[in-house]
């Protein structure tokens, strides 16, 4: 298939809807070879902040000098956001100044597309369920990132975690657990302990797990529960440790809408070996350095200081409290879709534009 026939198949695919499971993705990675599973994975859920997290860890990583693979979803402007790759120092730099730098070609997308399809057919011939788009895009990416000998690779998770069709991994470096709270309830339970279960999924025996603590962010009530069912999910599935960090290891702040500035303490193997960087970020929004907390506490055995601070500083996430116009009128974006989401807009507004005449205009699907 070349390209506009692979996007047709994907449109296509979308009849299939959005059905959690993991089924069809262990028969697509049978049939592919097991593709990518052996290079080594961050792993990233959470209700909100995940894909903020991911874009610095990936960051992260590569100014270390990995060639890493990342895997996002939504896209925003072009579907090839979805999948992209950072080639080290260089590729973090050209994604600073070209958002479209890195992302996988019209060639490549087909080729893996393709790859992917020829086994759907099989999948169908053996009397098996027809994959959804998300696992056909899920199958593409890893068969790309082997393709190009990734060092690394990112993965957000699309809706939840234990049955998120990038849950296939089965030996993650770190699982990241970020900001936890009520959103596809008719999918992942209507309690805050049920979608915690769902988000803990991702948790692997002998991974490192690292959580933003949600005593940082909810309340006390809901930030017990969470707390409890991600130290008992660690405990169970033998990870080899599990590091909570929060909101009282942030210091220092500044902010204005030009970005923000303060100190994070890290995590180290012991309270001696903790450490202070100092971190500064385009990115505007309250919740912001908590993210940029988990990504560095995520990143902080695998990465030095300095590749955690610029990885951060040239981090770029698009829609996320972001100024599309800083001309009058000064004009701004956000995704918030979800209750802690809008509730983090609100306090952001506050914050970064205090006593300002706002003119909210607000879309919405239900």
């Amino acid at each position: 298939m070349n390209y506009e026939q692979t996007r047709t198949f994907l449109g296509n695919s979308m009849k299939f809807g959005s059905i959690l499971g993991l089924d069809r993705m262990v028969s697509l990675m049978r049939l592919l070879g097991q593709p990518a599973m052996d290079i080594p994975c961050i792993h990233i859920a959470g209700t909100n902040g995940k894909g903020s997290v991911t874009a610095m860890a990936a960051n992260i990583l590569a100014m270390s000098g990995s060639k890493t693979g990342v895997y996002t979803s939504p896209f925003i402007h072009r579907f090839s956001e979805r999948i992209r790759i950072i080639d080290g120092p260089d590729g973090v730099r050209a994604l600073a100044s070209n958002e479209e730098a890195g992302e996988i070609s019209e060639d490549d997308t087909a080729e893996c597309i393709t790859a992917v399809a020829q086994a759907v057919e099989k999948i169908l011939a053996e009397g098996g369920e027809h994959p959804t788009e998300f696992e056909i895009v899920t199958a593409a990416a890893f068969v790309y990132f082997q393709k190009q000998r990734c060092d690394h690779i990112v993965l957000e998770t699309g809706l939840g975690g234990r049955l998120d069709s990038t849950n296939v991994v089965e030996k993650p470096l770190v699982c990241v657990i970020s900001a936890i709270g009520y959103d596809h309830m008719d999918r992942l339970g209507n309690t805050i302990r049920q979608i915690a279960s769902e988000k803990a999924g991702i948790i692997k025996k002998d991974s490192r797990v690292v959580m933003l603590d949600p005593f940082s962010y909810t309340s006390p009530a809901d930030a017990s529960i969470i707390t409890e069912v991600i130290r008992s999910t660690a405990k169970a599935k033998g990870a080899a440790e599990l590091t909570i960090v929060g909101s009282d290891r942030i210091k220092d702040l500044e902010f204005s809408i030009k970005g923000q500035r303060f100190d994070l303490m890290l995590p180290g193997r012991s309270e001696e070996s903790n450490r202070e960087v100092r971190i500064e970020t385009s990115l505007l929004g309250v919740f912001q350095p908590m993210n940029c907390l988990t990504a560095a506490a995520s990143m902080a055995i695998l990465a030095d200081d300095h590749s955690i601070a610029e990885g951060i500083r040239l981090s770029r996430w698009p829609g996320r409290f972001e100024v599309i116009r800083e001309t009058a009128p000064l004009t701004i974006t956000d995704g918030a879709h979800n209750i802690q989401g809008a509730l983090a807009l609100r306090g952001s507004i506050e914050a970064f534009l205090p006593g300002r005449d706002i003119v909210f205009l607000c879309g919405v699907m239900s």
